[in-house]
């Protein structure tokens, strides 16, 4: 670290001398000793000091900045800077020192060349305790500041969301500020010194972006709400507490929340971090699923992301018990998860060709481009600029947007589905009239074809007085048998087709509950092939042969075969009693029913001894 340089006098003596000139020699070691001397007693004389960078506006801190980790014991600012004059600090390679989770307390030296003009030391991060101290080039203490997060904010020496130490120096005097950092979360030190003025141009402007960044976060949150409120859609209460919270989760990582919300209370303002963060996670995460429907598109993401849902609640209901630490990495995993989760989800669905995923897809994939361009500045991947610097707070104001887009392009949707379902219901309503209006003339047709005419010759019977009683009978059964399926099409429910095979099986079955026959089935599903009014007549005939069967033929017992085959639906009855032969003319007496319903169904039937038979074209 240091290099020491010894400096001959301007004078030397000759390099030969007499053994008795003692005096000469003496003198000339004394010389040689009193310019080794003060670079035994000062060695800071050597260090490499860091200097105002006149183009960036700043001091260069790269390779200037040094730590050095406690290891027992509390030091004191002269133990730390003896050390580092002792070369036991570490040389950073940044001004932005990524320490990462530790318990142990870290000591920063800086070593610097003073302007002469106020300079500030700004560091831009979280951290519980931090004691700072301003040393001259002997170690004289300048000024010493206790700070910090567990601290009221009017411990600061300048009250602002980051941490500002004010520095006086003269022009050319060497100096070192060393800090004590202790911390519970991350020991993330970007380290900034800089001219007072500079610094208060900088911070105007950053302030302006950080009143634009919230402006717009606010702006989403209400625009959102008044959604919610027109629509009742509950993705977006979701949506609008997701906004609320990772703003807060926001407020809170650049110090904002010690600022304004909590300056005299530490701990509320501390935790505001990790609640918000664990709140943004846990309204996150059903906005996607509601956004998505999951449940119904995607079942095992959606039950992966409910998962999430209840591990970010047992970690919230934690932060009473666990450490700091463990709280805030327990936020950290879930809210990257859930991110990432949602990214998932949002793949899948794009792949799936849903619409409504393209604008979440390309919401997340903004925010998470933002977040990784953050991380490859923080590893010196990338340099430092407006972007990279504001990279994560760009990707979530897009995103946000964006997702306010996609939940209006959802509305469109569901619009548009709303329409397009209303115009099939409307569809189905004129269809259903029209089916309505058709039926009611095919009944009126019927009333008056059947039922008027068979009236009409009935009463002209009637007064005929050689008129035959037993075929005035005959017609007046007709008539009734018609009036009563004209009843039974009105009030049979449209599941009669469907249920034929059961409507035979049970007419079956009570004819078997008499112990008298021996009923033998095999029935095929024919009646969704009929449709309700074929299978009505179907069955119709079926009863009255049956019945025609058991009081003429007296059978022991019957076969009923019930098929559909080439197209065709057949109708077979066999049994064991007294055969009869019938050509499926109507004339036949008590079979004018039978061959009415099968000139309606355009079929063929026929009875051959003890074989009926009846064939029903499907498509007539």
């Amino acid at each position: 670290m240091f290099n020491m340089i010894i400096l001959t006098p301007a004078k030397t003596l000759p390099l030969s001398v007499s053994r008795g000139d003692w005096g000469v020699r003496a003198l000339w070691f004394l010389r040689i000793f009193l310019v080794i001397l003060p670079v035994f007693l000062f060695p800071l004389a050597a260090t490499d000091f860091a200097r105002f960078d006149a183009a960036a506006g700043e001091f260069d801190l790269k390779n200037h900045v040094y730590y050095f980790f406690e290891e027992a014991g509390e030091l004191r600012e002269a133990e730390a800077l003896d050390l580092f004059q002792k070369n036991r600090f570490t040389r950073a390679a940044s001004a932005r020192l990524s320490l990462g989770y530790t318990s142990k307390a870290v000591w920063i030296a800086i070593p610097f060349r003073g302007t002469g003009d106020p300079l500030v030391l700004e560091i831009t991060s979280l951290i519980d305790n931090i004691r700072f101290v301003h040393l001259d080039e002997r170690g004289k203490l300048l000024k010493g500041i206790d700070t910090g997060r567990d601290f009221p904010m009017h411990t600061r020496p300048v009250l602002h969301h980051s941490f500002v130490f004010p520095v006086t120096t003269v022009f050319e005097s060497p100096g070192f500020l060393m800090l004590r950092l202790k911390s519970q979360g991350s020991m993330l030190v970007p380290l900034k010194l800089l001219r007072e003025g500079d610094f208060v141009k900088t911070d105007h402007r950053e302030q302006f972006l950080y009143g634009l960044y919230f402006g717009i976060m606010l702006v989403m949150v209400l625009y959102n709400f008044f959604l919610f409120s027109a629509t009742r859609d509950i993705a977006y209460l979701y949506y609008v507490l997701y906004i609320l919270f990772f703003g807060l989760f926001q407020f809170s990582i650049w110090g904002f929340a010690h600022e304004m919300l909590f300056p005299n209370h530490p701990v509320p303002a501390k935790y505001s971090l990790p609640v918000g963060l664990h709140l943004a996670t846990l309204f996150q995460l059903p906005f996607a699923r509601q956004f998505f429907q999951a449940r119904a598109v995607i079942p095992l993401l959606y039950k992966i992301s409910f998962g999430f849902s209840i591990v970010t609640v047992f970690s919230l209901a934690a932060s009473l018990v666990i450490p700091y630490r463990w709280f805030i990495m327990m936020g950290i995993v879930t809210g990257a998860g859930s991110a990432i989760l949602n990214f998932i989800m949002a793949v899948v669905l794009y792949l799936k060709k849903i619409k409504t995923a393209r604008f979440f897809l390309i919401a997340y994939s903004v925010f998470i481009g933002g977040a990784l361009l953050l991380g490859l500045r923080n590893f010196g991947l990338l340099n430092h600029s407006l972007i990279t610097s504001y990279s994560v707070q760009i990707g979530s104001v897009l995103e946000v947007v964006l997702l306010s887009l996609a939940l209006a392009d959802r509305i469109n949707v569901l619009r548009d589905q709303k329409a397009e379902a209303q115009r099939q219901a409307a569809a189905r309503e004129r269809e259903l009239t029209a089916r309505l209006e058709n039926e009611r003339n095919r009944i009126a047709g019927e009333i008056h074809d059947v039922v008027g005419s068979e009236l009409t010759v009935l009463m002209l019977e009637s007064e005929d007085p050689k008129s035959d009683k037993k075929s005035l009978g005959q017609r007046l059964r007709f008539v009734l048998e018609s009036i009563r399926d004209l009843v039974f099409l009105l009030n049979t429910k449209a599941g009669f087709a469907e249920n034929l095979e059961s409507q035979i099986a049970l007419y079956a079955q009570r004819l078997g509950e008499t112990k008298k026959y021996e009923i033998r089935l095999n029935l095929e599903k024919c009646g969704s092939l009929l449709g309700l009014e074929k299978s009505l007549n179907l069955h119709r005939i079926f009863s009255e042969w049956m019945n025609n069967t058991i009081r003429h033929a007296k059978p022991k017992s019957v076969d009923i075969r019930l098929s559909a085959e080439n197209g065709r639906v057949r109708l077979e009855i066999t049994h064991d009693g007294a055969p009869f032969t019938w050509n499926g003319a109507p004339n036949a007496s008590g079979l004018g029913n039978i061959a009415h319903r099968a000139a309606k169904l355009k079929a063929n039937v026929s009875s051959q001894g003890t074989r009926f038979m009846l064939e029903i074209p499907v498509g007539a």
